[in-house]
C-alpha cells in the first residue's frame, strides 16, 4: 500500500499507524480478521488466496485477474473460496477474468465463458451454452468417451 500511494519514504512505525485501519478492514472483508499478526506462510493455502485478493483490493483493483485460483485446493477449500470471490467481486463490483480448469468453478462463478484449444477460442458464450456445446463436450466433458462406453 505504501509504494502504491508513493509514501514509502516515511519513518517506520509510521505505516503501522496510518494503514492498521484500512489492512484491518480488508483482512475482515476477506474473512482473515482474526489472524491479523499472523505471518501469511503459516496459513492455509486457500487463506493465502484471501490474501492475495485482499493486496489486490488494497491497490484499488476494479480487475482482478485470477490464474487457477483454486489450484491445489481441496473441496471444501475451493468452495470457500470461490465464495469469497463471488462475494467480493459483487460487493466491491469488480470484474473477475480467470483462467481454471475445473468445470464446476467456472460453471458456479462465469457469466461469460471462453473455451480455448490448442491455442485458439474454440467458443464463447454462457455457462450453460458452453456446457451444451458439442465440441466443448467431446474435447473437455468427455462426450465423446461416454458415447463409446
Amino acid at each position: 500500500m505504501l509504494a502504491h500511494r508513493g509514501l514509502t519514504v516515511r519513518p517506520w512505525g509510521v505505516a503501522d499507524r496510518m494503514f492498521r485501519d484500512e489492512a484491518m478492514t480488508l483482512l475482515e472483508a476477506v474473512g482473515l480478521g482474526r489472524y491479523p499478526d499472523l505471518p501469511a506462510g503459516q496459513l492455509s493455502h486457500g487463506d493465502q488466496r484471501a490474501i492475495e485478493i485482499a493486496i489486490s483490493l488494497a491497490l484499488g483493483s476494479r480487475l482482478v485477474l485470477l490464474d487457477e485460483p483454486t489450484a491445489g485446493m481441496s473441496t471444501f477449500e475451493t468452495q470457500k473460496a470461490m465464495e469469497l470471490v463471488r462475494r467480493i467481486a459483487t460487493e466491491r463490483k469488480l470484474t473477475l477474468l480467470f483462467c481454471e480448469h475445473d468445470m464446476e468453478v467456472v460453471f458456479g462463478t462465469a457469466r461469460t465463458v471462453t473455451v480455448m484449444h490448442m491455442g485458439r477460442i474454440l467458443t464463447e458464450g454462457s455457462p450453460q451454452e458452453v456446457a451444451h456445446d458439442a465440441a466443448v463436450r467431446s474435447i473437455y466433458l468427455g462426450a465423446s468417451h461416454e458415447a463409446n462406453a
